[in-house]
């Protein structure tokens, strides 16, 4: 398990060397508008809802262009790169608004960005989990998808899909989520894991268990088990690419707490220093470059597929 450290609060990437921007400093705020990225036309309607106000002055309207510039040239650049196929976000569970709802959720504009990026890019998997301030059943749990429309979902061809102790759930949010999945359980572009409550141990655990009953109904031998067979018995084995490539923890934290544990054994991690509410689009791709300049060697000099 590789990681490294990326502070984000400048953009590093765009140097004069670059060519592409002149050097200024840029704040990153959050986006109003997402520009379509790709030269043909594509159905991505996530952020359609999120235009740009008429009453905001000119010079927010100014910041808010010159981000989408950084942001479609770090896009340019990435694209020139080898792309995960499964991107995990860690989010601390920062203070914000959805707290008093018993919520620890990432920034609305940010989770729907960073989906579309995800779409945009090549990326089959994007997993999110906001750690819960106490680690208990019943403890704040992340209820991200929850801000996603269903029918944007399908528009879009993203199916979603929840891992972890759904018991802490209320009854009445478990029924939408299980709408959500069983809405988007065909689309294909883009698969989005809600992790609550998980716990990477547990996760192990009870796959052991799982195969330990197989064998002692007479299902299979001991001999047949394998990392491909235990695999298959963990909660990620609703995934077509289930070990994240790279793993991004936010908030300065620099641990992954329990999180996919067996699935992330030579995953990339980056640790970044602003909180979930914080990090945006802009820092998931900058992200996304430092990734792709890591020489992955899987423990060793043999390339594990």
């Amino acid at each position: 398990m590789a990681c490294f450290l990326l502070k984000i609060s400048s953009p590093s990437i765009l140097t004069s060397k670059t060519n592409i921007l002149p050097p200024q400093q840029l704040t990153h705020k959050p986006f109003y508008f997402t520009a379509n990225l790709s030269k043909k036309p594509q159905k991505l309607a996530i952020t359609n809802r999120y235009q740009t106000p008429t009453s905001i002055s000119n010079a927010v309207k100014d910041d808010i262009s010159n981000m989408e510039v950084e942001y479609l040239a770090l896009c340019n650049i990435v694209r020139a790169g080898p792309i995960p196929k499964h991107v995990a976000l860690l989010m601390d569970s920062h203070k914000n608004t959805e707290k008093r709802r018993g919520f620890h959720t990432i920034n609305d504009h940010s989770l729907i960005d960073i989906a579309q990026s995800c779409c945009e890019l090549g990326i089959k998997v994007l997993s999110v989990y906001t750690l819960p301030e106490k680690l208990s059943v019943g403890s704040g749990f992340a209820l991200n998808i929850l801000k996603l429309d269903s029918n944007e979902l399908s528009r879009n061809d993203i199916k979603v899909s929840v891992i972890g102790n759904r018991n802490s759930i209320p009854n009445s949010l478990q029924e939408i989520i299980t709408k959500v999945e069983e809405t988007t359980k065909n689309n294909k572009s883009l698969h989005i894991i809600e992790a609550v409550n998980y716990s990477g141990r547990l996760d192990m655990v009870q796959a052991c268990k799982a195969l330990a009953e197989k064998v002692y109904g007479g299902l299979m031998e001991p001999i047949q088990i394998d990392e491909n067979v235990f695999q298959q018995e963990l909660e990620t084995k609703c995934l077509d690419f289930p070990n994240p490539d790279l793993m991004i923890r936010t908030g300065g934290k620099y641990s992954v707490d329990d999180f996919m544990l067996w699935q992330s054994a030579y995953a990339e991690i980056c640790f970044v220093e602003k909180n979930g509410v914080q990090f945006d689009k802009i820092d998931f791709i900058e992200a996304l470059h430092v990734y792709q300049k890591r020489n992955r060697r899987f423990g060793g000099s043999k390339k594990v597929v």
